[in-house]
Order: structure tokens, then sequence, then C-alpha cells
């Protein structure tokens, strides 16, 4: 019977293991990423201004601003609610 015991608590002692290793895993990642990019910018800022600015322009037009508004997704929302009504009603 103990043998039983051991066997059903090794399984969890593995799993255990295994989470505990992965956030040292995943914050080694996410240091080392960025860090490079940390550093690239840096490189590019000081060797080439006009570069930087160039890369900086593009990542604001393209990525910080939003290409969906509030209204235009609250008439997206009001068109799937009356589709879904209209199958409930059907």
């Amino acid at each position: 019977m103990e043998d039983n015991i051991k066997t059903k608590e090794n399984p969890q002692s593995i799993k255990n293991k295994k989470q505990e290793k992965k956030p040292i895993g995943i914050t080694f990642i996410r240091f080392t990423v960025c860090s490079a990019i940390f550093l690239s910018a840096v490189f590019i800022k000081l060797n080439k201004p006009q570069k930087f600015e160039e890369i900086k322009s593009f990542y604001q037009n393209n990525f910080c601003q939003e290409k969906i508004t509030a209204p235009e997704i609250k008439e997206n929302l009001k068109e799937k609610i009356q589709i879904i009504k209209n199958m409930i009603n059907s």
C-alpha cells in the first residue's frame, strides 16, 4: 500500500518541479529580449539619429494608434447582437 502512495505522489512532485523551473526560464528570456532591444535602440540613437527617428515614427504610426474607434466597436457589437437576436427568434 505504501508503494501505491509513493507512485501517486511522484507525478505531482514532478509537475511541481517543472512549474517551479518555468518562471526562471521565462524571466531570463524576457530579460535577454528587453536588453537586446534596449541596447540596439541606444546604439542606433547614438550612431544614426536620423534612422532612429525613422524607426520611432514608424512605430508610432503603425503600433501606437488605435485602428478602430469606440463608436465603430459599439456599432459592430450592435450588429452582432442583432444577428444573435434574429437567430434566437427564428
